[in-house]
């Protein structure tokens, strides 16, 4: 069975990352209003009162790929890999498939290659 999950910044405390189950649901806002927000629901660590639930930036949204890196982390859309030949990529989601977009490179190649994650779009300042 594959395992559907994702992980997003949190809009607060600090923009730390939060891994779970994403949904786009209404949340009470201050003064009793319904706001639709990004969310991943924390299932890591379920809590007997429910599951947490944390607002997340919209844009930091990725989904698992279902593969790990040499290391056994989990890879992510939007994560930075680099490969044995030292070739660094993004990772990206195009066409119903996987894929590691290779920097300076016109070309992009299916994850299947043994990788290293050395960071993330939403981390690692681009020049």
């Amino acid at each position: 069975m594959r395992d559907i999950k994702f992980k997003g910044k949190r809009v607060s405390y600090g923009g730390e990352w939060v891994f779970g189950f994403y949904n786009y649901m209404g949340i009470n806002r201050r003064g009793g209003s319904m706001e639709f927000a990004h969310v991943i629901l924390d299932t890591s660590h379920p809590d007997p009162e429910g599951l947490k639930q944390f607002e997340v930036i919209p844009e930091t949204v990725g989904q698992y790929t279902g593969k790990k890196d040499i290391n056994n982390t989990e890879i992510y859309e939007g994560d930075i890999v680099k490969n044995s030949g030292g070739l660094i990529g993004t990772v990206i989601f195009e066409n119903f498939a996987w894929y590691m977009k290779w920097e300076n490179s016109e070309g992009r190649y299916p994850l299947g290659q043994k990788v290293e994650i050395i960071g993330n779009i939403h981390d690692c300042a681009k020049d």
